[in-house]
């Protein structure tokens, strides 16, 4: 089963997820109201939340993770000014544990003009972690 999800911080980068193999394909020119998801792209991987059928799916590239199966957690701080760290934790241990720049060039939609109420609104890690 295939989902379309978006870029949380670049409107125009969305990509296809695979549900059943985590296999990942580049979306290009697709109706992209039809969106379940989120993702970001840190370094070379791809980390993203997708919604379905009652069921709640975390991914590292093609490492999927159901929450329904799992004992899990999510820890989220502040390294430095620019820096943050985040960590998915299954069953008390440490799956994810990643440090990456904090966003600072977030384009949300060609169509929002509003202003931000807190940081995890702009921040991927940060706002799953709430």
């Amino acid at each position: 089963m295939l989902k379309l999800i978006r870029n949380f911080d670049k409107y125009e980068d969305t990509i296809f997820y695979n549900i059943e193999n985590g296999e990942i394909t580049i979306c290009e020119n697709e109706d992209k109201q039809y969106v379940n998801g989120d993702f970001v792209r840190v370094e070379n991987d791809i980390y993203g939340i997708i919604y379905f059928r009652n069921e709640i799916l975390f991914f590292k590239n093609n490492e999927r993770y159901f929450f329904s199966k799992l004992n899990y957690k999510f820890e989220y701080k502040e390294v430095d000014t620019l820096t943050s760290n985040f960590k998915f934790i299954v069953d008390n241990k440490p799956i994810i544990d990643i440090d990456y720049n904090k966003p600072d060039d977030v384009f949300i939609s060609p169509f929002f003009t509003g202003f931000f109420e807190a940081e995890e609104d702009l921040d991927f890690f940060q706002y799953i972690s709430k």
